[in-house]
């Protein structure tokens, strides 16, 4: 291959490898001095690159020649040679052609001076190379002074370039075209594999010293008469202007050096445009009545690659999707500034709605910016804003009645207010007043009053109230009002006031009546002292006043509670106003004989009061039980032993002392025949347990001591001095009790004086 030249290859190692020229320089001008050269610091290192390796250079075949080789780096693909005559003078840079070439003949040498070379490899990417090996080792050599051509019998290759074609002759700054040509090799004799460069030019005629590199490719082995193509993607310059594109063969030894250029192929490159276009439009209420005002907003966006020139912005209304710049309703324009490409920016506008109801559609268009040249998207698409005519809505608020209980032919008020929720305005109508006997208010109901409601403007309200009469016959009543629909009003469901309001007529007499009887507990031991707590509500459900009298307890043989019954406590009613209730709680005592009893209470009747069939409570049933072997059971005397029980509480037998109605409980007695002191200890451990100590064997006797939680944790403990006689033990619990909790007693006792005689 024949090397006229160093090519012009604008990469960005050219700087370092010409200040390293310069060391290079200086460096075999040492040589010529000094003897053998030491080779230059290198500009990388080797890595994974490796090194080449193994230089030598020998005169070449014709004049001004000198044949390298040398063994290439592994992964290079590219390797470039410095070479500077041993007087330190004409030194360059020289490339060699292929992926990991091994040998190049250098030519066009002068003969007349001998020249040191040495060899770096690198890996070529677009931008230049990124990686460098070490260099060489220094080799020597002197062109011979033989002919320039060869002789005219020897076969040589002829590698041409023709003039290439561009998919584009005319595009914008930063655009990507490619550039196809076909490298020809007219020789009768084989070509190397070897670099086809392209280059830009600003003239047609293809200069590799001068021009400006764009890309390189592979050319492979052509034997005569055989071409290959090439297609290469390039990129506009960002400078509009006129340029032309070609390439270039690295010179081979061949029989025609002076066609390894092609011709330039001219490109136009014009200014990037800018294209104007928009997102869809929004608008903050797509279903407005009219007149209102509403939003829009409309996104400008530069989809070009070029900036785009401040322009102008002109709103439109439409009956379609479609908005139109000439046939479309112009609403108003604001001047918008220039946007860079890809940038965007929103615009607002406040709009009115037109008077009459309908579909519209609403958008913008914009005028071109300099240079634009894709109009047809300067307009955006429309967004549908539905457009009607306001309605009345009439609805009842804030009804309220003046009292909830009145006495029959008592007056009280009714208030509310009729509302017109709609935007439109309502006409003159009419309030009507109703009594109902359930929740819901409607025109089905009775009709007690009528009140004319006046216009009413959008939101506009007016308040009415009105006196009623309260029906002659007691009870519960239902009130409310319902306004009539207008012309027009968009909703009729809303036009009463539903629910109605609660009002309860009451006679005019005093009425005494017994709620909410109950008894503390339904099981008790016949003659237990207090047994039971009894509680009642007496209730004036009169329309009046009632006098105080007297609340009476009985004890009943059936669930009829009258003044025949057994009374068994008694206490005293005070003035009860209309509708006012008292609760009242006292002690009774248990049956004395075991049976089914029934408790209740009346109240003594007042004067005026007509109804006294409700003077008396149902009666609530109590089972009275005797103080059988089952709840008492006799221990013996603890003296002559510890005595102990265990047991589950049931719900047969109560306690007699526990204030908590369903606490149960089991008695045990023990007699004494000497004074002593007694420990009784009660365990538990599922319930909190809870001890009495009873005077006398009988679970109704008087109690003596008590414990709740004296033991460990929550079991009861008594220690008590006693004298001889008989006791009881009340083993309960602290509260309610859970039927079939289980229990320990234990009693033990220390003597404290002689038995007695």
């Amino acid at each position: 291959m024949r090397i006229w030249g160093i090519r012009k290859f604008h990469w960005p190692i050219l700087p370092a490898l010409l200040a390293l020229a310069l060391v290079v320089a200086l460096t075999a001008g040492l040589v010529e001095a000094q003897g053998a050269p030491s080779p230059p610091q290198p500009p990388g290192g080797s890595g994974p690159l490796g090194d080449p390796t193994g230089l030598t250079a020998e005169p070449g075949s014709y004049r001004g020649e000198v044949d390298l080789a040398w063994r290439p780096a592994a992964n290079a693909d590219i390797h470039w040679i410095w070479l500077v005559q041993t007087n330190g003078l004409g030194g360059r840079y020289l490339l060699a052609a292929g992926p990991s070439p091994g040998n190049l003949t250098v030519s066009e040498l002068d003969a007349q001076h001998s020249y040191y070379f040495i060899v770096v490899a690198g890996q070529n990417q677009s931008d230049g190379p990124t990686q460098w090996s070490q260099w060489t080792n220094w080799s020597s050599a002197q062109p011979p002074a033989q002919p320039i051509r060869p002789t005219p019998d020897e076969p040589q290759p002829d590698l041409t370039v023709e003039k290439p074609t561009v998919n584009r002759s005319a595009i914008d700054t930063g655009e990507s075209f490619s550039i196809s040509l076909t490298v020809l090799n007219r020789g009768d004799a084989d070509a190397n594999s070897t670099r086809l460069v392209y280059y830009r030019s600003d003239n047609e005629v293809i200069d590799a010293s001068n021009d400006t590199f764009e890309s390189s490719a592979i050319v492979p082995a052509l034997p005569p008469t055989v071409s290959s193509r090439h297609t290469q993607e390039l990129t506009a310059p960002a400078t509009p202007g006129t340029y032309y594109y070609g390439a270039c063969v690295d010179v081979q030894r061949e029989s025609d050096s002076s066609n390894n250029c092609s011709d330039g192929v001219r490109i136009t490159v014009s200014a990037a445009p800018p294209d104007l276009t928009f997102d869809l439009p929004t608008v903050s209420n797509s279903a407005v009545n009219v007149g209102d005002s509403f939003s829009l907003t409309v996104t400008l966006r530069n989809n070009g690659s070029g900036n785009a020139a401040g322009t102008r912005l002109t709103y439109y209304l439409s009956n379609n999707p479609t908005i139109d710049a000439i046939s479309d309703t112009r609403l108003s324009s604001v001047d918008v500034a220039g946007l860079a490409a890809s940038e965007s920016r929103a615009y607002p506008r406040e709009l009115a709605a037109p008077g009459e109801a309908g579909a519209y559609y609403y958008g913008a268009c914009v005028q071109p910016a300099a240079g634009e040249r894709k109009l047809n998207n300067n307009c955006s698409a429309g967004v549908l804003v539905t457009v009607a005519v306001p309605q009345s809505d009439l609805v009842i608020e804030d009804f309220t009645v003046s009292d909830t209980e009145v006495s029959v032919q008592e007056s009280f008020t009714l208030s509310a207010t009729v509302r017109n929720r709609g935007a439109g305005p309502a006409g003159a109508t009419q309030l009507v007043y109703y009594r109902s006997y359930n929740r819901g208010i409607s025109s089905a109901d009775s009709a007690l009053h009528t009140a004319n409601v006046s216009p009413l403007a959008g939101s506009g309200s007016e308040p009415h109230s009105r006196e009623i009469t309260a029906p002659t016959t007691p009870g519960e009543y239902y009130y409310g009002v319902c306004v009539k629909p207008v012309s027009g009003e968009s909703n009729r469901n809303n036009n009463c006031s539903t629910p109605g309001a609660l009002v309860t007529v009451l006679r005019t007499d005093p009425d005494l009546a017994i709620a909410n009887f109950a008894v503390s507990r339904n099981t008790v031991t016949v003659n237990s002292p207090t047994a039971i707590l009894l509680s009642a509500r007496v209730r004036n459900e009169g329309g009046v006043s009632s006098r105080a009298t007297d609340l009476t307890y009985y004890r009943s043989r059936d669930s009829i509670i009258s003044s025949n019954d057994v009374e068994v406590a008694s206490d005293n009613i005070r003035i009860l106003a209309r509708s006012e209730s008292q609760d009242y709680r006292i002690e009774a005592p248990a049956p004395p004989s075991p049976g089914r009893y029934y408790y209740g209470a009346c109240a003594a009747p007042v004067s005026g009061e007509i109804n006294t069939n409700n003077n008396c409570s149902p009666g609530v049933e109590v089972t009275a039980k005797s103080a059988n072997a089952f709840c008492l059971r006799t221990l013996g005397n603890p003296l002559t032993g510890d005595l102990s029980a265990s047991g589950e509480w049931t719900g047969d037998c109560s306690s007699e002392n526990r204030p908590h109605a369903g606490t149960f409980a089991r008695y045990y007695s023990f007699n004494l025949n000497r004074m002593a002191n007694v420990i009784i200890e009660l365990t538990s451990s599922s319930a909190d347990t809870f001890l009495y100590l009873l005077r006398g064997k009988g679970i109704s006797d008087s109690v003596m001591d008590q414990d709740d939680d004296s033991a460990s944790g929550a079991d009861a403990r008594i220690s008590i001095d006693l004298s001889p006689g008989a006791y009881t033990v009340e083993a309960t619990t602290a509260f309610d009790t859970t039927i079939g909790d289980g229990f320990d007693l234990a009693i033990n006792a220390t003597s404290t004086l002689k038995a007695v005689q």
